[in-house]
């Protein structure tokens, strides 16, 4: 309990809302996986430019940024610029938008990545979104 100016405050609690992958629809999978170590491994990614995902911001944290990003985003063999949509980079907020979709292995993705902005921008909006199909 906190008090302020005689007040009594409870604290608020919130909730915590897990990242859960979608099933694919089917119990063949949705056929883009591949066999990995540790159970599959999803290949699919969305079609994105033949340019590389869209930077805006300061070109240097974009770069730093995306190269934090690679280890997570291309751990299965799929490049990490084809993994990435955009990346926006704004005072207090940053907008990760996957070229991958939240099946699968999607969100087990997309909650790395968090993961990893998160780490390296501790005060920062984080927002980490998978393009639409």
């Amino acid at each position: 309990m906190i008090r302020a100016i005689g007040h009594k405050v409870e604290p608020v609690k919130h909730t915590v809302v897990p990242i859960v992958a979608e099933t694919c629809g089917t119990s063949q999978g949705c056929g883009a996986c591949a066999p990995g170590t540790n159970g599959p491994v999803c290949q699919f990614t969305l079609p994105g430019s033949d340019a590389g995902p869209e930077l805006k911001g300061p070109e240097s944290e974009t770069r730093r940024l995306m190269a934090a990003l690679a280890p997570c985003l291309s751990n299965d063999g799929v490049p990490a610029a084809r993994r990435v949509r955009s990346l926006h980079v704004r005072p207090g907020e940053v907008e990760l938008t996957l070229n991958i979709g939240p099946q699968c292995q999607g969100a087990a993705i997309a909650d790395d990545a968090f993961q990893v902005l998160k780490g390296l921008l501790p005060e920062t909006d984080i927002y980490v979104l998978h393009a639409q199909r």
